[in-house]
């Protein structure tokens, strides 16, 4: 996705932000009276303290105009349209902050910030994670097996749950709440940061990405950002399935986009040889729960989407005619 919007940026002169080590963005550190300095600064993590990095490309250049990595701070905003990477909900807010560093024209003014997460079925989440975690260790299949099922069980005999969705769903003044100064989870449990979440996605501007439905996710992509469909080969080349074109062309051209963060096995083979025990996969399963439950809230807030998109299209359609 950062790829994407990358090429999608270059082509159309916009300003994008590429930020790295940013999921534990302190909720202080964005706002116009910040009083913990001028950077974009980690308050939550292992990342706690340090500045969240960023790589840019300016919209007034025709081409790209790579930045070595720097420090985020509030007054580069104006030069952005796009922020990509791994960034927790809310930080949006930023561009609300009427500061002296940011251009506003005239009075300040609310923007209107659409955010933009990819969603994926729980078990194939975590496994690939662990895949790409150990994608530099020589490990083999069963290793990589072995590894899964200790963690799933430590983890369940401790009475923790895999949590992959809190350091993005949650919003820097979220976290603060339930998990205070000192980033200790006594403040709340899962449960009460899943419900939080599953309410973030009911009233926050998110555009819902499925994997498992990356053509149609790309369309909607398409439709918020292209309306005017001139960057249809781009959404293509990602995935996006045209009807028009051959299988053949379709999958070269998909093959080509999405060779990014190869692992040495697939997510799919390890998940197959780990529902031949039926015991151990009902234990992955319930580890995975919470995560699973906001997949498919996800999942239905897709589906609505898609279907507005197709009908958006199909009245488009009609009135050309």
């Amino acid at each position: 996705m950062r790829e994407l919007f990358l090429r999608y940026a270059v082509a159309c002169h916009a300003g994008i932000g590429l930020l790295s080590e940013c999921s534990g963005l302190s909720p202080d550190s964005i706002r116009s009276n910040s009083t913990a300095g001028k950077w974009w600064t980690n308050g939550f993590g292992s990342k706690k303290g340090k500045p969240c990095l960023i790589k840019a490309v300016n919209r007034a250049q025709l081409g790209l105009n790579a930045l070595d990595t720097i420090k985020m701070q509030n007054s580069i905003l104006s030069e952005l349209d796009i922020l990509g990477g791994h960034l927790p909900l809310g930080v949006g807010a930023a561009w609300n902050q009427p500061t002296d560093q940011i251009a506003f024209a005239g009075n300040p003014q609310t923007t209107s910030i659409q955010y933009v997460t990819f969603f994926r079925d729980a078990v194939s989440k975590f496994i690939s994670g662990v895949l790409y975690q150990k994608r530099n260790r020589n490990y083999s299949f069963r290793d990589i097996l072995n590894l899964i099922r200790s963690r799933v069980q430590g983890e369940l005999a401790q009475g923790k749950y895999r949590e992959g969705y809190s350091a993005y769903l949650l919003t820097p003044e979220q976290k603060q709440y339930f998990y205070g100064s000192k980033f200790s989870t006594n403040n709340s449990t899962i449960a009460d940061r899943t419900r939080q979440i599953l309410d973030n996605l009911n009233h926050h501007n998110i555009l819902v990405g499925i994997v498992e439905r990356m053509s149609e996710s790309l369309e909607l992509l398409q439709f918020v950002l292209d309306r005017d469909n001139e960057q249809t080969p781009l959404f293509e080349s990602f995935g996006m399935q045209n009807k028009n074109q051959t299988a053949h062309i379709r999958n070269r051209e998909e093959t080509a986009a999405k060779i990014n963060n190869p692992s040495k096995f697939s997510t799919a083979s390890v998940v197959v040889e780990l529902q031949q025990d039926p015991t151990f996969f009902s234990m992955l399963q319930e580890y995975v729960k919470y995560d699973a439950m906001i997949y498919d809230k996800a999942f239905r807030r897709h589906e609505l989407q898609y279907d507005f998109v197709v009908k958006q299209k199909r009245g488009a359609l009609a009135a050309q005619r």
